[in-house]
């Protein structure tokens, strides 16, 4: 048995013999760059949040000025 590894595939190839390949490891991300991907999850959220909210009152603002 075997620990699996992302970036290790392991496949049968056509007469049944077991093989692996190693696909290259993607680049470590930054810090700066993980800041910024949890500001836009954040943002993101936060619009998902927020977008139902500001509909209704829009709506209810607008029935009130007919």
């Amino acid at each position: 048995m075997y620990l699996a590894d992302p970036h290790i595939d392991r496949h049968s190839d056509a007469n049944g013999n077991g093989c692996s390949y190693t696909r290259p490891r993607p680049p470590p991300y930054e810090a700066s760059e993980i800041a910024r991907i949890a500001r836009d999850t954040q943002a993101r959220s936060a619009v998902q949040h927020l977008a139902p909210i500001l509909a209704n009152a829009t709506q209810n603002r607008n029935l009130h000025t007919e």
